[in-house]
């Protein structure tokens, strides 16, 4: 036999690897990719909550100012509040 051996192989074998190295530069491409969309779906949640815990400090207040209006009601109406000279009987507040 003349000359070198194995040459075709060697072209096979750096084909393969070249296509290889493709293939995991494509996936880690596409893990990348799939980690900016999680991320940015997580801080758009994050986000969310965030306004909604801001904007709960008002509810909370006014359902807080709710609550002990009708808790004063109900004390008048059984005669618990004191310096009520209705005897027992609430006036209707509008």
């Amino acid at each position: 036999r003349a000359g070198k051996r194995g040459t075709r192989n060697l072209k096979r074998e750096k084909r393969r690897w070249e296509i290889k190295r493709q293939y995991d530069a494509t996936k880690k491409q596409e893990r990348m990719a799939e980690h900016e969309r999680r991320m940015a779906k997580r801080h758009e949640i994050s986000q969310a909550m965030y306004n909604m815990r801001i904007g709960a400090v008002d509810i909370k207040e006014k359902e807080q100012a709710y609550q002990m209006g009708v808790m004063n009601r109900w004390a008048g109406m059984n005669g618990h509040a004191s310096g009520n000279d209705e005897g027992g009987v609430a006036k209707m507040e509008t």
